[in-house]
């Protein structure tokens, strides 16, 4: 690919979807890294295709952009099965760092796969 950009990523999801038909033909779940050429590129498969962001590659930038130090603490916000236990999970990142909690508040939490 000559970059990460959203042509780029349209033309492989489509050589994907002719070289899988399933894709197209049944429900699947594309894991991706929130990568935006990407987001964008996802329209190729409709609606037939649920969207998840992959935990590692979140935890990766979150940690770049606010210190290895809040890793931790993002695996717990991660791995909560309640929304009431993310809210404590995100109160308890933002008293270390307020930027970082708004950066996770800004995520859909139902793009993040239950296997974090």
């Amino acid at each position: 690919m000559e970059s990460d950009n959203r042509d780029s990523w349209e033309w492989f999801l489509r050589h994907l979807r002719r070289s899988i038909p399933e894709i197209s033909l049944e429900a699947c779940t594309l894991v991706s890294d929130r990568d935006k050429g990407l987001l964008e590129a996802e329209v190729v498969f409709g609606s037939q295709v649920i969207k998840a962001f992959c935990c590692h590659h979140l935890k990766e930038n979150f940690t770049a952009k606010f210190g290895r130090s809040l890793g931790p603490l993002f695996w717990q916000a991660a791995r909560v099965r309640t929304t009431s236990s993310f809210e404590a999970k995100l109160a308890k990142i933002g008293e270390v760092k307020k930027d970082a909690e708004a950066y996770l508040r800004n995520l859909d939490p139902t793009l993040i796969p239950a296997w974090c």
